[in-house]
């Protein structure tokens, strides 16, 4: 695969479209999703881009701790250059811009939000104790609110539990990700969580956010957000979880863990809100 597919991560593109995709189904019925696809499906390639753009950039940022952590990656193995990814970052913020200013214009300035923030991010706020977690997680978390603005249904109650949940998943899996690349952010001016309060704790915390959200699955179903086929993809969520918290002493595992319980849980919203 060519550097510049690589430092999109595709798979995180695609999730990120599916979000929008599946935010939209749960806030309109299906008899509806017809009279507004084009418009669903500009707002998640959109997403699509902004989350491949946002990943690039962050990897122009971390390159020094890549190099040491992550040499296999497309920017410290030479498979890419650093003025590539700029060139390649700034043209699909720009065409995401282009595509959400055709749908309305709140998606468009939810895009426009995402991309200031992954962008003061990179050049600002990379280096501060939570700046990566807060702000990664919060533009994740968005992708659900993205889609329902697609619709019209910016404020709908049900889309901004699943992101409050998305988020705290997220800021768990950020802070596990931090523990795996002490070793290398050691030799940078970052001052990550695990830096600044050790192993030990981040991994209690990051346990703890876990916990939140485990014990909070149940509530779209019992708020009757989401129907019954919700249920058994929301317990398989759950395992996952609980099994990354058994299994936080291997940061690896555990961080990849969460994002297969994530993507089962979006398969979760999507059961729950058309089945």
């Amino acid at each position: 695969m060519k550097g510049e597919v690589r430092i999109l991560r595709p798979l995180n593109c695609i999730l990120a479209g599916c979000v929008v995709i599946i935010a939209a189904f749960i806030v309109l019925p299906v008899s509806e999703i017809m009279d507004v696809w084009l418009s669903i499906a500009l707002a998640a390639i959109a997403a699509g881009l902004i989350s491949g753009a946002g990943m690039a950039i962050n990897d122009y940022v971390d390159i020094d701790t890549d190099a040491i952590i992550h040499p296999e990656r497309p920017l410290p193995s030479g498979s890419i250059t650093k003025e590539a990814v700029l060139k390649l970052s700034v043209s699909l913020f720009l065409v995401s811009l282009i595509l959400t200013a055709y749908v309305n214009l709140i998606c468009f300035g939810i895009a426009l939000l995402v991309i200031v923030l992954e962008v003061g991010y990179a050049l600002y706020l990379h280096k501060s104790l939570l700046g990566k977690n807060i702000i990664v997680s919060f533009a994740v978390a968005l992708a659900f609110i993205f889609g329902g603005s697609v619709v019209g249904k910016v404020w709908a109650r049900e889309l901004w539990i699943l992101a409050i949940l998305t988020f705290v998943a997220n800021v768990a899996r950020e802070i596990i990700k931090d523990v795996e690349d002490i070793a290398g952010d050691q030799y940078t001016t970052r001052k990550t969580f695990p830096m600044v309060f050790g192993i030990k704790w981040s991994n209690w915390y990051a346990s703890l956010l876990l916990g939140l959200v485990i014990a909070l699955s149940p509530v779209p179903f019992l708020l009757d957000i989401v129907g019954t086929a919700y249920l058994p993809l929301c317990i398989v969520t759950d395992i996952i979880l609980l099994y990354s918290i058994l299994r936080i002493r291997k940061p690896t595992l555990a961080q990849k863990n969460i994002r297969y319980a994530m993507m089962v849980a979006l398969g979760a919203f999507f059961a729950g809100a058309v089945l």
